[in-house]
């Protein structure tokens, strides 16, 4: 996915409120971007270290990337202190 920086008005400081519809929609396609290239990253670190999810907390939502990467780095962090990895 591309988008066009240079066109953008604004800076990471800029309101919203100051902000015409074009840079929100762009800011907001650069947020949505960043959010699914995390998601990735977090399951491809799940396939490398070959976690499942059997021990996630019951209240947590999968499809949540703060509660993932949470329970990713608690696991890899109990692998290394266990010498498991």
């Amino acid at each position: 996915m591309s988008f066009k920086f240079m066109e953008m008005n604004i800076d990471e400081n800029t309101p919203i409120m100051d902000m015409d519809k074009k840079d929100i929609v762009l800011k907001l396609q650069i947020s949505e971007y960043y959010r699914d290239e995390l998601r990735n990253a977090l399951l491809n670190i799940k396939s490398l270290f070959n976690i499942d999810f059997q021990d996630y907390p019951m209240d947590w939502d999968l499809n949540n990337d703060e509660h993932m990467a949470d329970y990713l780095y608690e696991t890899i962090k109990y692998l290394h202190i266990n010498k498991l990895v």
